[in-house]
């Protein structure tokens, strides 16, 4: 393939979910025309910007539930065009525990 030894990369897990993808992707968006930032592109927003789960990171394991899993969105369009592509972006807020 491209040069990768996937057999060498770390297992990534974060409270149970793998997150193995964005580790291997994550740090190398440059490389891949479909994953430039989005400033770089002329474009309108059909929608407005919806949420379409969330992932509880803290709190006891058993407690945990993904927010939106497999839950429809109905988002209404707030202006006319052709949608060409779905933006999707991750969004983690991290916090330093207090020793």
């Amino acid at each position: 393939g491209d040069g990768d030894d996937d057999d060498a990369r770390p297992a990534v897990r974060i409270r149970g979910f793998d997150h193995a993808d964005v580790a291997r992707y994550g740090g190398r968006y440059h490389a891949y025309d479909a994953s430039l930032p989005l400033w770089q592109y002329e474009y309108r927003p059909l929608t407005d910007p919806f949420e379409i789960a969330s992932v509880p990171y803290e709190g006891h394991p058993d407690d945990m539930a993904v927010g939106g899993d497999g839950e429809w969105r109905r988002v209404p369009f707030v202006t006319g065009g052709v949608c060409h592509a779905l933006v999707c972006w991750v969004e983690y807020g991290l916090r330093v525990a207090k020793a």
